[in-house]
């Protein structure tokens, strides 16, 4: 969970966010510091140790699930500027007519269209209510598509490149397009 986190955030964000990471990953090792230090030079019995270490693991822990908070937010705040910039701000969100046209012509509407199956198994791990939920879960998914290798994206990166559409807008575009796609049979109006 944690590296289809971090890649998601590594492929989607601005040099802001390297900040932030490090910022982050800066305080962990603080924390990591100052627990060496509070042992050094101190005669424990085992317990105490013990406890002092499940001390550390649930610090850790809850540092863990406040940096997914502050991960989540980020990737909430770049779908937004993603979404302006590929898609048109209709509800729900449609590609913009350039974008549509590259993922007929680079072959990733029918990767999508072949590789269905798979996408709504990883989509059916989720579980959502409402159209805002299943719109993150397909972003969630989308990544996953382009990390796990899902789709063979070998003639999409090449189509990406003749049209001059950067390497790192892929996954925005294909997740506009799989909300278009998806959330239509995901969640049917009544």
């Amino acid at each position: 969970m944690i590296e289809i986190l971090i890649t998601t955030i590594l492929d989607k964000s601005p040099y802001g966010v390297y900040f932030i990471a490090a910022v982050l990953a800066g305080a962990i090792l603080w924390k990591i510091f100052k627990f060496v230090q509070s042992v050094r030079g101190l005669e424990r019995t085992n317990s105490e140790f013990c406890q002092s270490h499940n001390d550390l693991v649930k610090s850790h822990n809850d540092l863990l699930i406040e940096l997914r908070g502050y991960f989540v937010e980020i990737n909430h705040r770049l779908q937004a500027l993603e979404t302006a910039q590929f898609g048109n701000s209709n509800s729900p969100i449609q590609l913009k007519p350039k974008y549509k046209e590259f993922v007929k012509s680079s072959g990733l509407a029918k990767q999508i269209e072949v590789h269905k199956p798979e996408i709504l198994e990883l989509l059916n791990q989720r579980s959502f209510d409402t159209f805002l939920e299943a719109q993150n879960a397909i972003a969630d998914v989308a990544a996953l598509i382009r990390t796990n290798k899902v789709i063979d994206f070998k003639e999409i990166d090449q189509a990406a490149y003749e049209t001059g559409i950067a390497p790192g807008a892929i996954v925005p575009i294909m997740t506009i397009y799989l909300w278009e796609v998806l959330i239509p049979e995901l969640m049917p109006r009544a």
